[in-house]
């Protein structure tokens, strides 16, 4: 920030000081920092406007031997060390660019970590008794503030936290029974097999098990044709139309997703992404108007 700081236009000078002036400044003060959402605005937003009422060159919050944030001097060039004696009580003065060596003070802030506030103002313009007790009751504002700026923060990150971990334990939790109903379907169809029920009852309920866990309302279940290695059997089906499931019941292996899958040995798929969910490419489905396979 630049050097010195101007006089707030519409406050009143410190020569004017008024019974009531403390007063208004306080609501106000209190009106601005209740504005902010984060704590680092309202703490910079708030010491200008400690340095705006009190007409100080400068302003700067200290903890430690560390300057939080300051006004009133160029970017790189802030005082650490003149600030922090000054934070502790073991200097009265404080040199600011463009106003020379300016009378300072420092107000100790009711904070869970030791906080002070700092300012400086030319050595012709001292701070009055009102003027102090101002800068305290400002102090005591901010520091309010600030907590309950923090407190809204912890309370915004928990809330997130437990939305996320809300979420996370409903994905789980749909994993959870996925992995049941595939568990289900495969131990009925261990118990068929142990069963001895016919081959394409066994068939239909690893069929049925399939569309169930993915959510697919059409189904089929190919195997190559134990006479002609070059065909394909519809052996299983689910949401198949009836009059379509004569004709594509045995296909050339070549033909459809069905045949592409068997030549490949693996997971193949077709939607309006991939752009091959074309009637040609499901044709050996015993279904109309699939978008995606």
């Amino acid at each position: 920030m630049a050097p010195g700081r101007r006089h707030r236009a519409g406050a009143d000078p410190p020569s004017s000081v008024t019974p009531s002036w403390p007063t208004q400044q306080l609501a106000e003060f209190l009106s601005l920092i209740s504005c902010f959402n984060d704590e680092k605005t309202a703490t910079q937003r708030g010491i200008e406007h400690v340095a705006e009422v009190l007409d100080a060159e400068a302003a700067a919050l200290v903890r430690g031997g560390a300057v939080i944030t300051a006004i009133g001097f160029a970017e790189g060039e802030v005082p650490i060390e003149p600030l922090v004696a000054v934070a502790d009580g073991s200097r009265q003065t404080l040199p600011v660019p463009g106003a020379g060596e300016c009378e300072a003070v420092s107000v100790p802030l009711e904070d869970d970590r030791p906080l002070h506030l700092v300012v400086a103002r030319r050595p012709d313009k001292p701070f009055q008794p009102d003027e102090l007790g101002l800068l305290r009751g400002m102090g005591r504002v901010l520091t309010l503030g600030l907590r309950n700026l923090r407190l809204l923060e912890n309370e915004r990150a928990l809330r997130s936290g437990s939305e996320r971990q809300a979420s996370e334990n409903a994905r789980l939790l749909g994993a959870v029974r996925e992995r049941q109903v595939l568990v289900e379907r495969l131990a009925q169809l261990q118990r068929g097999i142990v069963d001895r029920l016919p081959v394409h009852e066994v068939l239909e309920a690893a069929l049925e098990g399939a569309c169930e866990l993915l959510g697919d309302q059409v189904g089929v279940l190919r195997l190559t044709d134990p006479d002609d290695p070059f065909h394909t059997m519809l052996v299983a089906s689910i949401g198949a139309e009836t009059e379509l499931l004569t004709e594509r019941r045995h296909q050339p292996l070549t033909a459809g997703l069905g045949g592409r899958a068997m030549r490949q040995r693996g997971v193949v798929v077709a939607d309006a992404v991939s752009g091959i969910a074309s009637p040609e490419v499901t044709g050996d489905f015993p279904a109309m108007g699939l978008t995606a396979a």
